[in-house]
């Protein structure tokens, strides 16, 4: 078989480099398991670049194939009998390793490039109290505002009779009065558990017996416009135990009244009418949702 010049295939298009392809193969006598064999590729992806169904071919690939589909003198010219599948399937499976972070899609330059506007100077805009807006700046005509704001905690609840209790807080941004679970900021020299016990006592007056983190601590809240990171906690066994707390109306409910105020999944869920009668707070969901799995409601 002649050989198929890495720059004949670099100038055809991904329809051409097909056709080219399957003609070189079919003229050399190999079928597209010996060929996948001898590429170090999937039968599966041979037969997607034959039929011209992938964009534009990388180069490694096109100067593999035509190595890989050339005889020498030493190699006999007869259609290779295709390994079968599952033996394939079986040695790439014991010899792969996993990849590291070099060798993923990203390299490590193409990382750099993507961090390197992430990492772009700031310039402060405005700040009150703990709270400040910043703008970064990556690319001329191309603005970021960030709130940096300090990390919270959000606290589920659970009465020593077993209710969930919620606020109804009003929100600003919402526009209205948002079923949610307590939260707030995370002091310095303070923990995650340490605050979700000060959040407790200074909203609803409680103290609580015990305490469970769920989910990720220390999540992003909006990772694209926010720096606050969250950390979800379940308290249960909270009672009473002080009359000095912030005056804010509260709703006690069932586990199973909180969760069936979150909407059911599917296709043809949607936006409910009026925001107040659901739990239309991502961390409350998040929250009553984890507590569940975990069996602590």
């Amino acid at each position: 078989m002649r050989n198929i010049s890495a720059r004949t295939m670099a100038g055809a298009g991904s329809t051409e480099f097909g056709v080219l392809l399957r003609q070189h193969r079919q003229a050399a006598s190999l079928s597209q398991e010996a060929l996948a064999e001898r590429a170090g590729l999937s039968v599966d992806a041979i037969g997607v670049i034959e039929r011209g169904k992938r964009g534009g071919p990388r180069p490694d690939t096109i100067a593999l194939l035509p190595r890989r589909s050339t005889f020498t003198a030493t190699r006999p010219r007869s259609r290779s009998a295709p390994t079968p599948r599952a033996s394939r399937v079986s040695s790439r499976a014991t010899t792969s390793t996993p990849r590291s972070r070099a060798s993923c899609a990203c390299d490590s330059r193409k990382e750099e490039e993507i961090m390197e506007p992430i990492n772009a100077p700031e310039k402060p805009i405005y700040s009150t109290g703990p709270y400040s807006v910043v703008l970064k700046q990556p690319q001329p005509n191309k603005d970021h505002l960030i709130l940096r704001s300090p990390d919270v905690v959000h606290i589920l609840p659970v009465t020593t009779e077993g209710q969930v209790v919620l606020l109804r807080e009003a929100r600003y941004g919402a526009g209205c009065r948002v079923l949610e679970a307590p939260a707030g900021g995370i002091d310095a020299g303070e923990d995650a558990i340490g605050a979700a016990r000060r959040e407790l006592r200074e909203e609803l007056g409680y103290a609580c017996d015990d305490m469970t983190r769920v989910g990720t601590p220390g999540a992003f809240s909006s990772p694209g416009v926010l720096s606050e990171r969250s950390t979800l906690v379940v308290a249960r066994g909270c009672h009473a135990a002080t009359d000095e707390h912030e005056d804010i109306p509260t709703v006690s409910l069932t586990p199973d009244e909180a969760l069936a105020l979150i909407a059911s999944p599917g296709p043809d869920a949607q936006p409910a009418p009026n925001p107040e009668d659901v739990v239309a707070d991502v961390k409350t969901m998040l929250l009553l949702v984890l507590a569940r799995q975990a069996r602590l409601i």
